[in-house]
């Protein structure tokens, strides 16, 4: 299914660089939210607060109509509490290739959506503040990750302001979990959700 889609806007992003005109927004802004862990409620996990930066450029397909192709650095994680007064932060520096579509709907207002593909270049964990080194504990998430992104712009001459939602489809979690008992846990997943609030420049509008 990812590569119908990702096939289909090359398709349209080839056809429409023949005569369509170009321009590039240069982004930034922050990240809200967290890999969200479901079917079970032994793990506690909070919402984190960091950053991302983006270059996005744009091809022109209609007056009101724009195929776009984000190249993303995003920053995420959770906190998390095992209920055994553990602490658990973890941080992982994804880079994003976002293909969509921009929709002016009215104004300087437009819809966005695509495909949110992603990879995690690198990852960090800390149990009660203290980096952990083992590979065999920080490889415990999945690296490739996979979701849609929805949103809106707002452009004012160049001047842009952006509100995006992330929604994971992939399933990052590579580890048994058991309760407290030492029973595991089945059906265990860790999916990415997170807001993205920005701002940047669109060139070449």
């Amino acid at each position: 299914m990812k590569r119908f889609v990702l096939s289909i806007w090359l398709f349209i992003l080839f056809i429409g660089t023949s005569y369509a005109q170009f321009s590039l927004l240069v982004e930034g802004g922050g990240n809200y939210g967290k890999a969200s862990v479901f079917e079970t409620n032994i793990l506690e996990h909070d919402n984190i607060l960091s950053y991302y930066m983006g270059v996005i450029p744009k091809f022109a397909l209609t007056n009101n109509i724009k195929a776009v192709a984000e190249f993303q650095y995003s920053r995420e994680g959770a906190n998390i509490q095992n209920g055994t007064d553990e602490d658990f932060k973890i941080r992982q520096h994804y880079v994003r290739f976002i293909p969509g579509i921009d929709l002016r709907i009215a104004g300087p207002i437009s819809l966005l959506g695509g495909l949110n593909i992603g990879y995690a270049a690198a990852q960090t964990i800390r149990q009660d503040g203290v980096l952990i080194t083992s590979n065999d504990r920080v490889e415990q998430f999945e690296r490739s990750d996979y979701g849609l992104l929805l949103g809106a712009n707002a452009n004012f001459s160049g001047l842009n302001f952006s509100i995006k939602y992330n929604y994971g489809f992939r399933n990052l979690n590579k580890v048994d979990i058991t309760d407290q008992d030492g029973n595991n846990i089945d059906d265990v997943s860790v999916k990415n959700r997170f807001l993205q609030v920005g701002v940047g420049y669109e060139f070449g509008q």
